[in-house]
């Protein structure tokens, strides 16, 4: 039996080269190909802002904080039980000691205090990263109100509850209904932009 012959150092050279630029071909491959889907959801991303408002395509989960978010600032009551200006109103969420919204920038601060205490117990990287984010919208917000500037917060969620709070309404559990939006503070105007009808009496 002829014993087989070992490939020369040139061949060998040559094997591990066209290994080499296979891997590089394959990688560019893949690189155009999530250049191509990037772009493609931009595009997808444009025009359903263009038809939105301006406000772009949104996952579900965001559409719901939104829409809660905004909940929160109508329903606030200040020390007369009036309703303070929801342009004004900055969201705290679930804080414990802490009003759910407020437009008292020292208010702000102490949650900024409060939730950069948490940093060291978030139970994940991404769970410290959603947390640092807060805090830095929190802390411009806290910054645009003493500066006597706009506070956008508020009115990007009043949006985004114009733009998707009829479907939002339609498909929950049990659908949400004009008058039970106005028995939580949503002004009819905003129902209305946002097409969500009268129930039919009678």
């Amino acid at each position: 039996m002829t014993p087989r012959k070992k490939p020369t150092k040139r061949v060998a050279a040559k094997k591990r080269t066209t290994k080499a630029e296979e891997a590089r071909k394959k990688k560019n491959r893949e690189y155009q190909r999530a250049y191509y889907a990037k772009k493609q959801a931009e595009k997808r991303a444009a025009g359903a802002a263009a038809s939105n408002g301006g406000v772009p395509a949104l996952p579900p989960m965001t559409i719901t904080k939104a829409i809660s978010r905004f909940l929160d600032s109508v329903r606030v009551r200040d020390d007369n039980g009036r309703r303070p200006r929801r342009s004004g109103v900055i969201v705290l969420g679930a804080l414990q000691g802490f009003p759910q919204a407020t437009q008292d920038p020292d208010v702000i601060d102490q949650a900024v205090v409060a939730l950069t205490a948490k940093i060291a117990d978030a139970r994940s990287a991404v769970a410290e990263l959603e947390l640092r984010q807060r805090i830095r919208d929190l802390q411009e917000a806290s910054s645009r109100i003493r500066a006597g500037g706009p506070v956008d917060e508020a009115d990007e969620d009043r949006q985004i509850f114009i733009v998707y709070g009829a479907g939002w309404a339609a498909s929950r559990k049990f659908p949400i209904t004009y008058e039970t939006f106005r028995e939580m503070g949503v002004p009819a105007d905003v129902l209305r932009d946002a097409a969500i009808p009268r129930r039919p009496t009678g």
